[in-house]
């Protein structure tokens, strides 16, 4: 097939790596003029200056991320398109919409409840709100902010005070109360009409060992197809008629605390989420192609799923996860970071790379290199499995990663199974 690829900052090159070697021809195209170098040197995927002639060649248009909502949404009256739109911009960008939505579609017999939360576009109002609370809050930036942004209090709103003292200027944000509990993402794929399928996730965020360090978004993360169990009937089912009425195609994530007796909703992401849609990748028993065609179609047969478990976990090089510096990210250019063996190579999944003779080497856009999954009949044997990979394909000293990305995992599970939301 011909697949049109539009990404904003280059994040789906991975994905776009995968469908051409799927036999594929796609045509990649980046928002983004400084995310450009990824893939450079590649033929398939092959790189383009301009999105629009590749439209009428296109069998369907994949977007990697929101803010083309208005594109997406143009296009969807021409050709099949998987992801993006207006309302997955209102969405992701603006935390209070999603809470607004979540608050309008849940039953009066639903588990759902927000904890409370405040908008801001004043750091002084938001600071002056902090000193008048003794419960903990989150700081969660509006926008398409990276996750460095976010910051979680502890025990007191101290450290969150001070971060917020150190941010260079204003521009829109959320307070929302903290609340400690099991935090779990939910996806359901949704062909335009009805959710087809739904999945769980269970991510380590943080950049290092122990949940500590910056926070990167994904450092890895546990995936398992489930069916529409007590967290997808209270949190995605409800939002069918609204993604009906607005022509949605694609994936969509709600993201929730869970304690024994409610789901504390965080927020929706509606755009394919690194490295929840590699670990989904793996677990698919047909066609990958076929998956995303039949989605941005708007027709019910994606395939089937494997009942395992898939592991993923990101690799990445210094300065990673300060990939704002571009003065040292530039200085990884033409780094060779990975001997990958050719059985190995389906299993391994390349970001921030370009190609001299048809050999990966960094790019020098951010230091992401990419992920490495595994499967497996229980979490502890996929993530044994994906730990022994990155033994046998790692040469670099400096390659980055955590080891302990399913660490609780499996308690986890077994508490949301007991608490009978599995």
């Amino acid at each position: 097939m011909k697949i049109l690829f539009i990404s904003v900052s280059g994040d789906g090159f991975c994905l776009a790596n995968k469908l051409a070697e799927e036999d594929n021809d796609v045509f990649f195209w980046v928002k983004e003029k400084k995310y450009r170098a990824v893939g450079r040197g590649r033929n398939n995927p092959k790189l383009i200056t301009s999105w629009e002639e590749y439209v009428n060649k296109a069998d369907f248009v994949l977007f990697d991320m929101v803010g083309m909502g208005t594109i997406a949404d143009y296009l969807r009256k021409r050709v099949p398109v998987f992801g993006a739109g207006s309302i997955a911009d209102d969405m992701e960008l603006d935390r209070d919409f999603g809470i607004r939505l979540m608050e309008k579609v849940k039953t009066k017999d639903s588990y759902v409840d927000i904890s409370p939360h405040k908008k801001f576009s004043s750091l002084r109002e938001g600071i002056a709100f902090l000193e008048g609370k003794n419960e903990p809050y989150v700081f969660k930036p509006m926008g398409n902010k990276g996750e460095g942004w976010t910051f979680v209090a502890k025990e007191t709103n101290e450290g969150l005070i001070g971060f917020m003292e150190n941010l260079p200027k204003d521009f829109p944000f959320m307070l929302q109360q903290k609340i400690d509990g099991i935090e779990i993402s939910t996806e359901g794929v949704f062909n335009g009409k009805k959710f087809l399928a739904f999945n769980h996730t269970i991510e380590k965020k943080r950049f290092m060992n122990g949940n500590v360090g910056p926070n990167t978004g994904c450092m890895g993360s546990t995936v398992w197809v489930c069916d529409a169990d007590e967290i997808v009937e209270n949190t995605l089912l409800p939002l069918e008629s609204v993604l009906a009425k607005e022509n949605y195609h694609g994936v969509i994530d709600v993201n929730c605390i869970v304690q024994e007796d409610k789901l504390w909703f965080l927020e929706l992401t509606p755009r394919l989420g690194y490295c929840a849609i590699q670990n989904l990748w793996h677990l698919m028993e047909d066609d990958p192609t076929k998956f995303f065609y039949q989605i941005a179609k708007g027709n019910n047969n994606i395939g089937t799923f494997s009942k395992e478990f898939s592991v993923g976990v990101t690799l990445s090089m210094p300065p990673f996860p300060d990939y704002e510096d571009m003065k040292k990210v530039k200085m990884l250019t033409g780094l060779k970071v990975l001997d990958i063996p050719e059985k190995y190579q389906p299993f391994v999944w390349l970001q921030d790379v370009m190609y001299e003779n048809d050999e990966p080497r960094m790019a020098g856009v951010d230091g992401l290199v990419g992920y490495v999954l595994a499967t497996g009949k229980t979490v502890d044997k996929a993530s044994k499995q994906a730990y022994n990979l990155i033994k046998d394909i790692s040469i670099m000293n400096d390659l980055q990663y955590r080891t302990d990305i399913t660490d609780g995992v499996e308690k986890s599970i077994k508490q949301l199974k007991e608490w009978e939301w599995l």
